[in-house]
């Protein structure tokens, strides 16, 4: 047989942790930052980025390309109310042209487009005979 009691500040602490907030602890949000998949993907003409960012709104993206950095970041809050963070940085070369760097995002994938410069896209070179 099992005897239960309940105290007040039993079913206090009880409703309290139920609600996720302990007693005399303020209710903190969880927050977890995760490195994104990315496939890269190379042509002649560009790079191609490829990053699984889930649950991701365009608004909440950023893209950000300084000194032969590049940046990536999402986020998004889940019904529960916790917030994922999606953070990635990689080097690019400098045969990057920065402007030409387009984005876009679409169920919950992230495609970053680099176009490479003229100078570094392969060129046919004309083989003459002596």
């Amino acid at each position: 047989m099992t005897v239960a009691t309940t105290s007040p500040i039993a079913s206090e602490t009880k409703s309290a942790l139920a609600n996720g907030v302990a007693a005399g602890v303020p209710n903190r949000i969880a927050v977890r930052t995760l490195l994104p998949r990315v496939d890269v993907y190379e042509n002649a003409d560009e790079l191609l980025l490829v990053a699984d960012v889930p649950g991701a709104s365009a608004e909440s993206v950023s893209v950000r390309l300084e000194e032969s950095v590049l940046t990536l970041g999402a986020e998004y809050t889940r019904v529960d109310g916790s917030i994922t963070r999606y953070q990635r940085a990689f080097q690019v070369p400098d045969t990057i042209d920065a402007d030409q760097v387009t984005a876009q995002v679409k169920d919950g994938v992230l495609q970053v487009h680099l176009r490479k410069l003229e100078k570094a896209k392969p060129r046919t070179i004309a083989v003459t005979a002596n």
